[in-house]
């Protein structure tokens, strides 16, 4: 049994490294379950030891506290899986960033109501409005939408798929 629980340790702290390394919440979650099996294994081994060795019964001590460890985790797991179907809010700082990259860009005067969508680790889309001089042309304003797409795309990743413009 011991074998066993240090086995799932080895495989848990595995499992969890390489869904970080790949962004995956459920390889995360799996390597975690892992290694909560084996810290529960341990618990049950200890009370039977404590049991043989001392007469003294926590079993249903531990029992509540591998119960209440387990909803919790499910819980956590449900929450982590709702948030990455219905999305989770970027991060104010990442929007300042992508913004002001946007407003760097020459003929940009402003840029607002960004909106990204999650579609996956590391997987985001959107749109911006920006304000540009009311002198510039249609000639003009392709080439600068493409740019803007393009330069967000190369130091974010994220693509741009629509530009409004405002004048």
């Amino acid at each position: 049994m011991v074998v066993s629980i240090l086995l799932k340790l080895l495989l848990g702290k595995y499992v969890k490294n390489i869904g970080e390394k790949f962004n995956s919440p459920s390889l995360v979650a799996s390597g975690s379950d892992a290694t909560f099996d084996a810290i529960l294994s341990s618990s049950v081994l200890v009370s039977a030891i404590l049991y043989i060795f001392t007469d003294i019964n926590i079993e249903a001590y531990v029992g509540v506290l591998i119960s209440i460890f387990i909803i919790k985790s499910g819980i956590e797991i449900f929450m982590e899986a709702v948030n990455e179907i219905l999305g989770k809010r970027v991060d104010k700082k990442t929007i300042n960033e992508i913004k002001k990259t946007i407003c760097k860009i020459e003929n940009v005067y402003g840029a607002y109501d960004l909106m990204l969508h999650n579609y996956g680790p590391d997987r985001y889309v959107g749109s911006v409005h920006i304000e540009i001089p009311d002198s510039m042309t249609a000639e003009e304003i392709d080439p600068l939408e493409r740019k803007i797409s393009n330069i967000v795309l190369e130091k974010h990743n994220i693509y741009l798929t629509g530009i409004t413009v405002y004048s």
